[in-house]
């Protein structure tokens, strides 16, 4: 019984700050939450804006009008803010969570037309562990959750599936008992033929992955204990490169992980904080031509 108060008053205590939030989005206009874009060193976003202990990577749609994100009150649940006639809606949850409040749900990407929305779960209904599911963009919002299937899932945990737009679908943590990232052809909505893709082992790829849409460039965070992000770019040959630490403007004696680079390429999303708490930041993309000038004139 006590077990149960406490939970109770956790979920209150949790919806009251997010409705204390909400009434800090009054008239907001513009891209990206109308927040002045960042310079090449990280800042937090929308400080006062999106409170809380966040925890997973953000989505933003292609055309920029919807801006997804995770809070960790107790368990993982996903916000979001969408501009209707030119003003940014007060955070809510998202629908396709409110029903499943006990679960952890994270690992946001949208597909690349923004049709689709991907995120993995522990809810009811899948295969078992971390399931990856997706909703499909309605008239009215988004769809019901549907699960992204056996030929992607397993009793194992999966991770989101990034998909590019040359039709493959990277799923880049959690694959059965091991992290080893895969690279699946995506088609139609299908999964399948997957295959192993290298990260090297001895930087420990952690939770979560990012690839470019073009695939010539992914950033994970790496070595768990103190979770840097790292940069990998593909040569003109196909290879990967040598991950290159993305230095002490980005990596700080923090934990910065779950990177996301904007739909428009100009910023490079993530978060930066310890088992307790962490916010979202974001920098200039410029950072990542920076570090391929660097990775090319090493010759990799």
């Amino acid at each position: 019984m006590k077990t149960s108060k406490l939970f109770l008053i956790i979920i209150v205590f949790c919806l009251s700050s997010i409705i204390l939030n909400a009434q800090e989005f009054t008239n907001i206009k513009g891209d990206y939450l109308d927040q002045k874009p960042p310079g090449i060193v990280p800042e937090i976003f929308a400080p006062g804006l999106i409170t809380g202990f966040v925890h997973g990577s953000v989505a933003i749609s292609p055309k920029g009008d919807e801006f997804f994100w995770i809070i960790n009150p107790s368990t993982e649940r996903i916000m979001f803010s969408k501009l209707e006639n030119g003003t940014w809606t007060k955070p809510a949850l998202a629908d396709f969570v409110k029903n499943y409040l006990t679960s952890q749900n994270g690992g946001l990407a949208f597909s690349p037309m923004g049709d689709k929305l991907f995120f993995h779960s522990t809810r009811s209904g899948g295969f078992g562990g971390f399931d990856a599911w997706y909703v499909e963009k309605t008239d009215n919002g988004w769809s019901e959750p549907i699960n992204a299937g056996n030929s992607y899932n397993s009793t194992y945990d999966e991770s989101t599936p990034l998909i590019t737009k040359k039709g493959y679908a990277y799923l880049l943590a959690g694959f059965h008992n091991s992290r080893d990232p895969l690279c699946y052809k995506y088609s139609n909505g299908k999964f399948s033929n997957h295959t192993p893709m290298d990260i090297i082992p001895e930087y420990g790829p952690w939770w979560t992955l990012f690839i470019s849409s073009d695939e010539d460039y992914l950033i994970f965070a790496g070595n768990a204990d103190d979770a840097d992000l790292y940069i990998r770019f593909k040569n003109k040959q196909g290879q990967w490169g040598t991950p290159i630490n993305m230095g002490n403007k980005i990596n700080t004696t923090e934990w910065e992980r779950f990177p996301v680079v904007s739909p428009d390429g100009k910023y490079l999303f993530f978060t930066r904080g310890n088992g307790q708490s962490a916010n979202i930041f974001w920098v200039s993309a410029a950072i990542i031509d920076d570090l391929k000038k660097e990775s090319i004139k090493k010759g990799e």
